[in-house]
């Protein structure tokens, strides 16, 4: 393949040996190098300027191995709790404020009404919560976590799936959401709602590669 390239993987998987993931990391570096190549050629660099350019971004291989070992002894805890919480607080919150809404709580009524106002604002203001922690998610935790990620996500989304099959196909939670309940916003919120997971998912890679 290319020198540079072949002693940067065999140092990389060296320095690994005893990391659980090592094979993933290995993976996760060689599509990460070939992706990276094939831009460089496209864009009229020669395969071995490819390879140096690369390479040299990429770092010292013992560094970024001996960050890979520390991190195993030093992160501690689970991405799981901290996402699901955080996303069920904004499900408790909103339900709250509806609530508040609903029984006409002067304060509350009013942060429904600015809600209602703002609500494509509010919409892309969430998605852009959920993508920029995916991707700090993909750099403080990487492979690590990657599997333990993927579940938190699937989990927090429940209840999103849940209000929105609700407020779809019942008439209640129509009357109750009517100020939401037009094509300009419901749509886009359903296409959102499906799209959150492989949005997230795809930020994360993006973080776990800028981690590397």
């Amino acid at each position: 393949m290319n020198k540079l390239y072949d002693n940067f993987i065999f140092v990389l998987r060296n320095e690994l040996a005893t990391h659980p993931k090592k094979d993933e990391i290995i993976a996760e570096y060689c599509d990460h190098v070939h992706l990276k190549i094939n831009d460089l050629l496209i864009a009229g660099y020669n395969e071995e300027q490819a390879f140096e350019l690369v390479i040299h971004e990429l770092g010292d291989p013992k560094k970024i191995a001996l960050q890979f070992n520390r991190n195993i002894e030093s992160r501690k805890g689970s991405p799981l709790r901290s996402v699901i919480v955080v996303n069920y607080f904004f499900f408790l919150l909103g339900l709250f404020i509806t609530i508040g809404y609903l029984v006409k709580i002067p304060a509350l009524d009013f942060i429904w009404t600015q809600l209602v106002e703002k609500k494509h604002l509010v919409l892309l203001g969430y998605l852009a919560f959920w993508l920029g922690n995916s991707y700090l998610a993909g750099i403080k935790y990487g492979l690590n976590e990657e599997k333990q990620v993927n579940q938190a996500l699937l989990l927090s989304l429940i209840p999103n799936i849940i209000l929105m099959t609700l407020v779809l196909f019942l008439d209640k939670f129509q009357e109750w959401f009517h100020p939401f309940i037009h094509p300009a916003f419901i749509v886009p919120c359903v296409v959102l709602t499906f799209l959150f997971f492989p949005a997230s998912k795809w930020c994360f890679k993006a973080g776990m590669l800028r981690g590397f």
